[in-house]
């Protein structure tokens, strides 16, 4: 990685080096935008990575009618909108599924329900067994329901003349292959279960949730987190609001995931409950560029208008997975850490002036609450007081995406030909960033204008012949609107020209 330094003394024998002083996207590449959410989902699949695909199709997968739709997880999935967002449900060790034996008369079992997937949301499940449509003795309709009693939401499948005579276990495994509640039906005798609700019960979330269910084995794929090490395309991962006790764990591993992988961003966070001071704290222990510590807690409504607290990892993967795309060095995280650091962290409304400035100068940037909900970045000054942090941000962001498109060149030929691909390679830079104004400079890095220095005026030839070699631009920031006033006259008596 390119290292800041003052003057070309403090630079080592080989190596890439930036210096800022006054002179005095490298090519785009299509980026992905996938992020790999691991929470606690009342239903679905356990250790696998699911895609969100469309809401429907998550919702009947993580979270069909009847099943708790308040949680943390749930919440981040669906209130955001996503270009690409993976699943991964977390339980505690040898969770259960649900089960329930439909009897026959004696009462003996006739046919096992058992719950498709693991977890206590299996529990409640009812299997109603009532005469058949075809009045044929041996065969039954069976009605398979999960409600919500807080919010009579109803999931309800219906089976009709279940033929009991059937002895072959196919047919009781394909019975319900497309359910969303039951896994394959087991014939465990001969002869029909009796009419009656047999609501399947004794299913587990297993052991209380600790920090090895959320990232897994690394290297192993088992379960967690450690599922994404085999995906080259997720760019972002984040988790929900954990088990009180085990943040600090799971923001290590997540931030050691990414140090790990390299090709993606961390999103860790921690105890709502959290004061400024560990807000910041957990910010600064953060151990990777690209992993970054939010703190705040988001209100959102849930799909019946009650408000809930969620953790803001979600909106900031959101728009973050909107954003990559367009973004324009080919990804690493490293591109990332001046980028996201703006919003590197939240806290809440009533912080102080001096705690916004303070966050800010430790790499901790507030974002305000406003008092229609939303939030705004506060930018402070750097610790010279004059130069604002975006300013800093900016500057940072800029260099770094061209050194990291210089890589390929770095020990190269230090001729002409070698020097004019640097130069192409520094100047794409600039032309993304002034593209950018022109198509959204609101979300993406843009600046309003630049020069490329001749390479006459930054290097002699006793500088080349010791191989150093100096490319020198000018790129010219957007200011910022620091201030915004509103000026007019309201009054019954005032003279206008619009009527």
């Amino acid at each position: 990685m390119a290292t800041v330094i003052t003057s070309e003394s403090q630079a080592d024998a080989n190596g890439q080096y930036i210096i800022f002083r006054k002179i005095t996207a490298a090519a785009k590449k299509s980026g992905t935008s996938r992020v790999l959410l691991v929470g606690r989902f009342p239903w679905g699949p356990l250790n696998a990575i699911t895609a969100y695909g469309d809401a429907a199709s998550f919702r009947s997968t993580f979270a069909p009618e009847g099943f708790d739709r308040t949680g943390d997880a749930y919440l981040q999935a669906t209130k955001f909108p996503w270009v690409d967002l993976q699943i991964v449900r977390v339980l505690g060790a040898t969770p259960v599924k649900a089960t329930i034996n439909l009897q026959k008369t004696g009462p003996a079992n006739c046919v096992t329900a058992t719950a498709l997937y693991f977890g206590t949301g299996g529990n409640g499940i009812t299997c109603v067994v009532a005469a058949a449509t075809n009045a044929v003795a041996n065969s039954f309709n069976l009605t398979v329901t999960k409600t919500d009693s807080a919010t009579s939401r109803t999931t309800s499948e219906f089976y009709e003349n279940v033929d009991s005579d059937q002895v072959a276990g196919s047919y009781w495994t394909n019975l319900t292959a497309s359910s969303k509640l039951l896994g394959p039906l087991v014939k465990d005798a001969v002869g029909r279960p009796v009419n009656g609700t047999y609501t399947l019960a004794s299913g587990t979330d297993g052991s209380t949730q600790v920090a090895a269910d959320y990232l897994g084995t690394p290297g192993s794929g088992d379960k967690g987190l450690a599922l994404a090490e085999a995906d080259p395309l997720v760019r972002f991962v984040l988790y929900d609001d954990v088990p009180s006790g085990i943040h600090a764990a799971v923001r290590s591993g997540f931030s050691a995931h990414q140090i790990l992988m390299t090709d993606r961003v961390a999103l860790l966070t921690g105890e709502e409950s959290d004061s400024e001071a560990t807000s910041k704290t957990n910010a600064s222990g953060v151990q990777s560029s690209g992993s970054y510590y939010v703190h705040h807690y988001c209100t959102v409504l849930d799909d019946e208008g009650t408000s809930r607290n969620i953790s803001c990892t979600a909106p900031l993967a959101s728009l973050a997975s909107l954003m990559q795309p367009h973004l324009s060095p080919a990804f690493k995280s490293s591109d990332f850490t001046v980028f996201m650091s703006p919003i590197k962290a939240l806290v809440g409304p009533g912080s102080t002036k001096t705690s916004f400035v303070n966050l800010n100068r430790g790499g901790v940037i507030a974002f305000q609450r406003n008092d229609n909900g939303t939030f705004s970045p506060y930018n402070s000054t750097a610790t010279d007081t004059t130069t604002p942090m975006w300013q800093k941000r900016m500057r940072d962001y800029i260099a770094l995406t061209m050194a990291g498109g210089l890589v390929e060149y770095q020990n190269g030929p230090n001729d002409d030909e070698t020097v004019n691909d640097e130069r192409s390679v520094v100047e794409s830079v600039l032309k993304e960033l002034l593209l950018n104004r022109k198509q959204n400079h609101i979300f993406l890095p843009s600046i309003s204008g630049y020069d490329m220095i001749d390479d006459r005026d930054t290097n002699t030839q006793a500088n080349i012949d010791a191989g150093d070699r100096t490319i020198g631009f000018r790129a010219k920031l957007i200011s910022e609107q620091k201030r915004l006033f509103l000026v007019g006259e309201i009054g019954p008596t005032v003279t206008v020209s619009i009527v």
